[in-house]
C-alpha cells in the first residue's frame, strides 16, 4: 500500500460531515492496516507528526470500532518504527503540559482497566517512549499515573522513576497507588513538597476528597517515620484543613484537626476554616468542628476577621444560617462586632428576605445567654439596622427593631432617619406600622427633621405623591410650613407641581400663603405661572380660614404676580382681570 492509499482516504473523508468522516478515516485506515503487505512505511514520509498523533487519538478514543482493530492500528505504528519526539516552546524549553493519547485511554478507563485499554497503554508507551518527560495534560493526568493504573505496569513505573523523574512531584500522581507511593517515599519522596501551585500531596488529597487516600498519605508517612507539616500553605495561603472544610469533606476535617491541623489558620483572604464554615452554611461541619477542638483541648478564635473584617458570625447571618447563631454566640462570637464596612451582624440580617425570622431568632438567642445587642450602631454611610430594613421594604424586621430599643430619630449621613426614608416611598402601610409601634414603645418622633437638603419627611411624602402618608404626618402634627434649603414651603412645592390637591390640604392645615421662598417667590407668584385655574380657589380658602393674601408682594428681582400674569406669551385675561379687581399692581 502506499502513501497515495493513505492520502487517498483522507481526501474521501475530508468531503464528509465531521463525525463520518472520522468514521470514514479510521474505518479506511483499519482496512489498510489489516491488509498490509510487504514493507512497513516510513509515516513521516506520509503524516506531520500532528497527523500521526491525531490519528493515535481517534483509535484510542473509537468506541464504536472493532477493539482488535484499534490494537492493531497502534501496534502497526510501533512497529513502523514511529517515536514521539518532545515538543519545544517558544521559550526553547520542553513543553510538559499537552495531552497525549495515553492521556485520552486514562480519561476514560481511570477506574475500570480493560484488557484493550491496557493494551493500549503499553503500546502508546513505546511511542511516547521518553521516560524522563512526564507529561501532564489539563485535567492534572499524568503518564506517570497511567503507567500506576494498569495492571502490570511496573516496569513502566520503574522507567519512570529511573529516569531522573522527580520523586517529589511523581507522589502526587502515584497517591491513590500506595505500592508505589510507599516506593517513592522510600526513595526519598518528600510529603511536604510544593508545586509550582504551592500544592503539597496533603492538599491535593484534601481538594479532591480523597479519604482512603487521606489515611494511607498518613499510614505511609508514619510507617516511613516521615515529618508532615500539617499546616503548610498553598499559594493562595490555605491549609489542608481550609480545603478540606470548603469542599465540605467531614471525615477528612476530623483526621486532620486530630493530627493538629491549626483551626485558627487564615489565609491570604483572612479567613479560617471556621469562616469558610459558616459562609458555606454547613451545621453538620460547624458541630464536628467544635466537637473536635474540644476533645483535643484546641482553642477556636470565634471572632477572628478576615480582610473584609467579617467575623463567622457575620458570614453565618449573611447566609442566613440560622442554627449557626446560637452555636456561635454560645461559643463567645460577638453580636456587635463590625467589619470595615460598619456593618454589625445585625445591619447584614435587616437587609435580608424574611429578616424578621432572622432578627426575632438573633435577640432571642442573645438574650438567652446574657449578651445584649445594639440596636443603635451605624455603619459608614450612618445606616443603623432600622435605616437598612426600611430601605429593603422589611417592615416586620423594622417593627422588631424598634420594639428592641432602635432609635428613629438617628440620622444617616444624608441626614435621613427612619421617617425620612419611610415617606419617600409609596408603602404607606410601612408608615402606618411604624407609627403604631410608635405609639406602642411610647417613643417620640422628630416630625419636621431635616435632612443635609434641609427636606423633612412633609417634603418627602410629597416628592413621593403619596396623599395619604402626608396627611398622616399633618394628622400627627407635622409643620405644614417648614422650608427647604431654597427657602420653599411645602406649599410652593405643591404648586411647583401643580399639584392643587395637595395644596388645598395645605392651606386647610394652615399653610401660610404668604411664605416667600430665597428668590422671594410666593405661591401666589407660582400659581400665576404653573395653575392660574387654581387662582380663585386659593383666594377662597384663604378667606374662609381668614387668611389675608399679599396681593403685591414683589420678587427679589422686582415682579408681582400681575406682571408675570401679563407678561406671558400667552396671556391669562381672566386671571388677570381677577387680580386686578382684587387690587392687584403691575408695579
Amino acid at each position: 500500500m502506499k502513501a497515495l492509499d493513505w492520502r487517498s482516504l483522507i481526501s474521501i473523508a475530508s468531503r464528509a460531515s465531521e463525525e463520518e468522516k472520522r468514521r470514514l478515516l479510521l474505518d479506511g485506515i483499519y482496512r489498510v492496516v489489516e491488509n498490509w503487505q510487504g514493507p512497513l512505511p516510513d509515516l513521516l514520509e506520509i503524516f506531520e507528526p500532528k497527523k500521526i498523533e491525531c490519528l493515535l487519538s481517534y483509535a484510542v478514543t473509537d468506541q464504536e470500532g472493532d477493539e482488535k482493530a484499534r490494537i492493531r492500528f497502534i501496534k502497526f505504528v510501533v512497529d513502523t518504527g514511529y517515536r514521539d519526539q518532545p515538543k519545544v516552546g517558544t521559550d526553547r524549553q520542553y513543553v510538559l503540559h499537552r495531552t497525549t493519547p495515553i492521556h485520552l485511554v486514562l480519561r476514560t478507563k481511570i477506574d475500570n482497566w480493560d484488557a484493550t485499554a491496557t493494551n493500549m497503554v503499553q503500546l502508546l508507551f513505546e511511542i511516547y517512549n521518553r521516560f524522563d518527560f512526564n507529561y501532564i495534560d489539563v485535567g492534572g493526568f499524568t503518564h506517570f499515573q497511567a503507567a500506576c493504573s494498569i495492571p502490570n505496569g511496573h516496569q513502566l513505573v520503574k522507567k519512570l522513576i529511573q529516569n531522573g523523574q522527580n520523586p517529589n512531584s511523581l507522589l502526587l500522581s502515584a497517591l491513590q497507588y500506595p505500592k508505589w507511593a510507599a516506593k517513592l517515599l522510600i526513595r526519598g519522596a518528600d510529603p511536604t513538597w510544593l508545586d509550582a501551585d504551592g500544592s503539597t500531596a496533603l492538599h491535593t488529597i484534601c481538594r479532591d476528597n480523597r479519604l482512603d487516600s487521606l489515611k494511607l498519605f498518613f499510614k505511609i508517612v508514619d510507617e516511613h517515620r516521615k515529618s508532615v507539616q500539617i499546616n503548610v500553605r498553598d499559594s493562595l495561603g490555605n491549609t489542608p484543613l481550609h480545603l478540606a472544610v470548603k469542599s465540605g469533606f467531614l471525615k477528612s476535617s476530623e483526621i486532620l484537626l486530630t493530627r493538629g491541623a491549626d483551626p485558627n489558620s487564615a489565609n491570604k483572604e483572612g479567613s479560617t476554616p471556621l469562616h469558610i464554615i459558616c459562609r458555606d452554611c454547613r451545621l453538620d461541619l460547624l458541630k464536628l468542628f467544635f466537637e473536635i477542638v474540644d476533645k483535643h483541648r484546641k482553642s477556636v478564635q470565634v471572632n477572628v476577621r478576615d480582610s473584609l473584617g467579617n467575623t463567622p458570625l457575620h458570614l453565618a447571618v449573611k447566609n442566613g444560617f440560622l442554627k449557626s447563631f446560637e452555636i456561635l454566640l454560645r461559643r463567645g462570637a460577638d453580636p456587635n462586632s463590625a467589619n470595615q464596612e460598619g456593618s454589625t451582624p445585625l445591619h447584614l440580617i435587616a437587609t435580608a428576605t424574611y429578616s424578621y425570622k432572622l432578627v426575632e431568632i438573633f435577640f432571642k438567642i442573645a438574650k438567652v445567654i446574657g449578651k445584649p445587642v445594639w440596636v443603635n450602631v451605624q455603619d459608614k454611610e450612618g445606616n443603623t439596622p432600622l435605616h437598612l430594613a426600611i430601605r429593603h421594604g422589611n417592615k416586620r424586621t423594622s417593627g422588631i427593631l424598634l420594639e428592641n430599643g432602635a432609635n428613629p430619630n438617628l440620622a444617616d449621613k444624608d441626614g435621613c432617619t427612619a421617617l425620612h426614608l419611610i415617606s419617600n416611598t409609596r408603602r404607606y402601610e410601612a408608615m402606618k406600622q411604624f407609627f403604631e409601634t410608635i405609639d406602642k414603645t411610647q417613643q417620640t418622633v422628630q416630625l419636621d427633621a431635616r435632612d443635609n437638603k434641609g427636606w423633612t419627611p412633609l417634603h418627602m411624602t410629597l416628592h413621593s405623591g403619596s396623599k395619604k402618608k402626608f396627611l398622616m404626618l399633618l394628622k400627627r402634627g407635622a409643620d405644614p410650613n417648614v422650608t427647604n434649603q431654597d427657602g420653599q414651603t411645602l406649599l410652593s412645592l405643591a404648586l411647583l407641581k401643580a399639584n392643587t390637591k395637595m395644596a388645598e390640604n395645605l392651606l386647610c392645615v394652615d399653610a401660610d400663603p404668604n411664605l416667600a421662598d430665597n428668590k422671594g417667590w410666593t405661591p401666589l407668584h407660582i400659581i400665576c405661572i404653573k395653575c392660574n385655574w387654581f387662582l380663585k380657589k386659593f383666594f377662597e380658602i384663604n378667606a374662609e380660614r381668614q387668611k389675608t393674601v399679599e396681593i403685591n408682594a414683589k420678587t427679589i428681582d422686582g415682579r408681582t404676580p400681575l406682571n408675570l400674569l401679563m407678561n406671558r406669551k400667552t396671556k391669562y385675561e381672566e386671571a388677570s382681570r381677577y387680580l386686578e379687581a382684587l387690587g392687584a399692581e403691575l408695579d
